[in-house]
């Protein structure tokens, strides 16, 4: 089984080139604010709340 992958060591087995690295955590934090977001709106929406639901939304696309 392969180890965990460096992110700056030494060694070049499984090294993770630093652009890969960069789009893989602006990834992770895209998916982080969708959820967020997805979370914040439904929960607006499940109290029936369609104004603040509509802000949410609007506000995110900014």
């Amino acid at each position: 089984m392969p180890g965990p992958v460096e992110r700056s060591g030494t060694g070049d087995a499984h090294r993770v080139p630093r652009q890969l690295d960069d789009l893989i955590c602006n990834l992770a934090r895209m998916v982080r604010m969708t959820a967020q977001l997805m979370t914040d709106t439904s929960d607006a929406k499940h109290r029936g709340d369609l104004t603040q639901a509509e802000e949410i939304i609007a506000n995110q696309a900014r």
